[in-house]
């Protein structure tokens, strides 16, 4: 069977199913009854569409009939065929909610009609606020090819004494050169503060120029959020360039698309352990993420990443907000993507959850429920376990997991990115000598299996000055908790 066919069949919803199933039986769209017939039979194995099950022969015989030779050369084309069409289903499908284009495309016909009177309604009605929209670089794309086209429009018809809509294809062209520059810029140094990748910022200097000499672009929003995020990207610790973008998205929640918000969210979210000592990073952070929640921008697609699911969970935990911890993890678990991380990370962050409610055990059952395949959940899984192991005073086994988990970490650090790989080595490093501090004094071990304090001078001299030297550290991995440990021994 058309292997292309069966996968693409096997990513559409049941809705979506649905509706190709009437698109295909049309025939404005598909005259051919092989083709239909063929889909038909396809439908009998929905929703997996299992390869091993869907014979060649089979299908054959239902569309040619049982009397006919096997034909597979017939075959392939005619799932070729159905392969186009479904297809053309999804762009029609696009096109069908994207009604600005529609208005676009429907114009275009109207000019090749010429029809005056039916495009400038269109025209009209595409410039009106209520289709208009968000302030999206999708839109601000088709106010370009709107301009475009009427400039050449004017071009065609022009006795050369207008100014054919000159003035208005520049403006449109600038505006949406300079906000889609600075998304690019703005991409590059984001991604080149991990992946340590030395990019060629061409026309940064000129576009931010030409932003302060024609302050009116800032006011379409998409275009201001751009070049806020690179104030923030290029002043990383700056406290008012922080506060600046924070405000402006909490106030562009219905001017700005979704997926735009979230960027915005996320430059927030990687400069806040730059601007915010470790105590209040994390209460940052939480509500960076609790304002993405409540205010409904946080899912794409009905769907949430498992790292961005992961990091919630654990910025609410990290502030003590636990009850709500333990209703995310119930009311989302089953719109984390993709599929295929799923279980790994419910349960992982549902073993998270009980670490945090103290209760070990259930903790412990759930982690060994997790197993991971990513590697980045494998890094989790030991820290979490290492913090485990410390709170039931496991000693010989925190020591051997600190061990491996050290190797794991330098066998494993081409996979991860480097300031992950700083963050747990940090973490294995810190919780390493505080573990030593603590068998280095007889007595202070004693009481730390007895979950008591120190009481002597020197043991809590030596205490303070762990705590102190592990404040002043970089933000990393388990930071907080260790600290937490320390000052219970105070």
């Amino acid at each position: 069977m058309h292997v292309r066919l069966l996968e693409l069949m096997r990513r559409l919803t049941a809705g979506e199913l649905a509706e190709l199933s009437l698109f295909i039986q049309s025939p404005f769209f598909n005259r051919s009854e092989k083709t239909a017939a063929l889909f038909q039979y396809l439908m009998l194995y929905a929703p997996h569409f299992e390869a091993a099950q869907l014979r060649a022969e089979g299908a054959f015989a239902a569309v040619w009939g049982a009397g006919k030779p096997f034909d597979k050369a017939a075959l392939n084309r005619l799932g070729s065929q159905l392969f186009k069409l479904t297809e053309q289903f999804l762009a029609h499908a696009a096109l069908s909610e994207d009604s600005q284009r529609q208005a676009l495309y429907l114009m275009q016909q109207y000019d090749q009609l010429e029809l005056e009177s039916c495009l400038s309604a269109v025209l009209q009605r595409l410039q009106s606020p209520e289709l208009q929209g968000e302030a999206s670089l999708n839109r601000l794309a088709l106010q370009l090819e709107t301009e475009l086209m009427l400039a050449d429009r004017q071009h065609r018809n022009d006795d050369r004494t207008g100014e054919a809509n000159l003035q208005a294809l520049n403006d449109s062209l600038d505006l949406y050169f300079v906000t889609f520059k600075l998304k690019l810029l703005n991409a590059m140094l984001s991604r080149g503060a991990v992946s340590k990748t030395d990019f060629r910022m061409a026309w940064k200097e000129s576009v931010v120029e030409a932003l302060q000499q024609s302050p009116e672009w800032r006011t379409n929003p998409l275009t201001e959020l751009q070049y806020l995020m690179l104030q923030v990207l290029e002043r990383p610790g700056d406290v008012p360039a922080y506060n600046a973008l924070h405000e402006f998205l909490l106030g562009q929640r219905q001017a700005l698309p979704a997926s735009d918000l979230r960027d915005g969210f996320a430059c927030l979210q990687n400069a806040a352990k730059r601007v915010w000592p470790v105590q209040e990073y994390y209460l940052r952070l939480f509500d960076l993420y609790r304002d993405q929640y409540e205010g409904g921008i946080l899912h794409e697609n009905g769907k949430l990443h498992h790292a961005i699911f992961r990091n919630i969970v654990n910025s609410a935990l990290l502030t003590g907000q636990t009850d709500w911890a333990a209703q995310f993890i119930q009311n989302q678990r089953h719109c984390i993507s993709p599929e295929a991380y799923r279980d790994a990370a419910y349960y992982q962050n549902s073993a998270l959850l009980y670490f945090h409610q103290k209760q070990f055990d259930k903790a412990l059952d759930s982690l060994r429920q997790s197993k991971p395949a990513d590697v980045y959940y494998k890094l989790a899984d030991r820290s979490l376990l290492a913090r485990l192991y410390y709170e039931q005073r496991e000693s010989e086994a925190l020591d051997n997991l600190l061990n491996t988990f050290s190797k794991f970490v330098f066998d494993q650090q081409k996979k991860i990115a480097a300031p992950k790989v700083k963050s747990y080595r940090l973490f294995i490093n810190s919780l390493r000598q505080w573990h030593q501090l603590l068998h280095a004094q007889p007595a202070l071990y004693r009481k730390w299996l007895r979950h008591q304090a120190a009481s002597d001078a020197n043991e809590k001299t030596a205490v303070q000055a762990f705590l102190d030297e592990t404040a002043a550290a970089p933000v990393f991995y388990g930071q907080k908790w260790l600290m937490e440990k320390a000052e219970e021994m105070l």
